[in-house]
């Protein structure tokens, strides 16, 4: 099993080769929501999936990680999933132009319920989730942020 560390550079280099410094935000999220969904078909289908590749480019991201959650034995989720997290944090933090914590929080609310926080210039600083966080809930929320707040904030 791969640890997905490979994320980043992967990312990074396939946006960079479609022109992501040259377009809106509107164009810089479609980029990287083809080049994330791409890595992650990539990885669902070299984890044993039936369906080919074009199939699996047919799928949401969501759809996407819920199926490579369900392929990684929970043994190896912080070694994979925890990068596809943190490159949400990133690609977020570069879009606005302010880095983001990925903070840990003792508070048992935060096991089901991991929160952005905003500062009060209304940039997302922190990513909240608890150690018992699933990686699955803990991605939905960072990429519904980044959707909402971040992609497609003029």
């Amino acid at each position: 099993m791969q640890t997905m560390m490979d994320i980043y550079y992967s990312i990074d280099m396939r946006i960079v080769s479609l022109g992501y410094w040259d377009l809106d935000d509107e164009g810089k999220k479609m980029i990287v929501d083809f080049a994330l969904k791409e890595y992650l078909a990539n990885h669902v289908s070299k984890n044993g999936s039936k369906e080919p590749f074009e199939v699996l480019m047919t799928k949401s991201i969501e759809e996407l990680i819920s199926i490579l959650d369900c392929q990684i034995p929970d043994s190896q989720k912080f070694d994979t999933l925890r990068h596809i997290i943190h490159y949400i944090l990133n690609i977020s933090g570069t879009m606005q132009g302010f880095s983001i914590i990925w903070e840990v929080s003792q508070e048992e609310k935060h096991i089901k319920n991991p929160e952005a926080l905003f500062n009060n210039e209304g940039k997302w600083d922190t990513f909240v989730s608890h150690k018992e966080t699933s990686y699955l809930d803990a991605f939905k929320v960072a990429y519904q942020t980044y959707e909402q707040s971040i992609a497609l904030k003029k």
